[in-house]
């Protein structure tokens, strides 16, 4: 039964019809009634509609139902209304719903029941909802619309818990648009976003204008006042594309290229292609890897192209290349011997690993040549945070015009 109740009431029935018109007599009879506990329930999926108590009005040939105190899973429903317009040549049915609650599973559900998807939930915070139903009882042709706003809240889009602020969600049917909404993605990120989204089509596109970014353990905070991005959601294929950007990186300046990330999102992993990095402190460098953001491990390789180092340079046909991982800790390593110049002189290092954990920079032993001037087997330890370490060597051989060449075999 789509209506049922304890009891009913009539609080007023006349009319009138013409014996030459019966069709259309019904348009001139008026009822108002009021039902005890009526409960109507517009879609078999759903949840109905609860009421203390129901003003039921028939006139014009429409049916008007007003409930008072009522609610639908739960929330409070102030002053909803359902009307079923028997007057056109298919009838109509428009449920309006107005309350404040949440985006949460209960309210999707009724999106959903439509073939709506919202590609996000509501964890906590309160919105105000003004949402319109219309159905063709014949075809059972669905159109919605609605309107929606939350001050503070936090929502779960694919898997990332986002604490938004300000946000105002348009729905035209199918078609999703967020206004200037304030978003903060945990202790890294803040920006403001604009979001366009067709939920049949799945695809849109939401554009960000980053305010801040920090990678606090990484020692990276971008540094330019305002960075444009453009999330591109397409199915299986989102990308996030970023204009040229400034950073700091343990204080040195670090510029990006524009770049176009692919977004796996059910991996919740970024590719990150080749991107060159420019420092003028540091050098040049091309950069390749990904970032998962679920895991929060980054892992990268790193080709330097120029160095920008006080007597540190390359040689030309060979780029030291390294592999830079961070997974609660960071590690910079490499397989391959390291080719490069120390006041012009031809040096190498041997394959190598550097790590940071707990502010300690740590050297696992390697084999350092600068030249004919030292060789060595060294390694180090040194604290960021007490500017202080020691060096260990082993088998030190070090050339001088005075002394000639000296030699330490082994270190205690």
């Amino acid at each position: 039964k789509a209506i049922t109740f304890s009891s009913v009431s009539i609080k007023s029935l006349y009319g009138w019809a013409s014996l030459k018109d019966l069709s259309t007599a019904y348009e001139n009879i008026y009822v108002h009634a009021v039902g005890n506990d009526l409960k109507y329930k517009y879609n078999p999926n759903l949840d109905a509609i609860h009421t203390a108590s129901t003003d039921v009005i028939f006139k014009n040939g429409k049916l008007y139902i007003y409930p008072r105190q009522a609610y639908t899973y739960k929330s409070k429903l102030k002053d909803s209304w359902v009307k079923i317009d028997f007057t056109t040549k298919e009838e109509l049915l428009r449920v309006q719903l107005l309350f404040d609650g949440q985006l949460d599973k209960d309210t999707l559900a009724i999106l959903n029941q439509y073939k709506i998807k919202v590609p996000f939930l509501q964890n906590s915070g309160s919105t105000s909802v003004d949402l319109a139903i219309d159905v063709n009882l014949r075809t059972i042709a669905v159109s919605a619309k609605g309107e929606f706003f939350t001050d503070k809240a936090n929502f779960t889009y694919k898997n990332n818990h986002i604490d938004v602020s300000n946000a105002h969600i348009s729905l035209n049917n199918y078609d999703i648009s967020i206004s200037n909404m304030l978003t903060k993605y945990k202790d890294i990120a803040t920006s403001k976003v604009n979001v366009t989204y067709n939920a049949k089509t799945s695809k849109g596109l939401i554009d960000l204008d980053i305010s801040s970014i920090d990678f606090n353990k990484l020692n990276l905070h971008l540094t330019m006042p305002k960075l444009k991005a453009r999330y591109i959601l397409e199915p299986n294929n989102d990308h996030i594309e970023i204009n040229p950007s400034l950073w700091t990186f343990k204080n040195n300046l670090v510029s990006a290229q524009k770049i176009k990330i692919p977004f796996d999102i059910h991996a919740q992993k970024l590719s990150i292609p080749k991107t060159q990095l420019t420092s003028p402190d540091i050098g040049i460098a091309d950069v390749l890897g990904t970032v998962n953001l679920e895991t929060m491990v980054y892992d990268f390789n790193a080709s330097l192209v120029k160095s920008h180092i006080h007597n540190l340079s390359l040689i030309e046909f060979d780029k030291p290349s390294m592999r830079i991982k961070y997974d609660k800790n960071l590690f910079i390593s490499s397989d391959e011997r390291l080719h490069f110049k120390l006041r012009e002189i031809d040096s190498f290092i041997n394959k190598t690993t550097l790590s940071l954990k707990n502010d300690i920079l740590e050297m696992d032993e390697t084999y350092i040549n600068i030249g004919e001037v030292a060789k060595a087997k060294l390694s180090f330890s040194y604290s960021l945070k007490n500017n202080k370490g020691e060096i260990k060597t082993n088998r030190l051989r070090v050339k001088t015009e005075a002394l000639g060449t000296l030699y330490m075999e082994s270190y205690d």
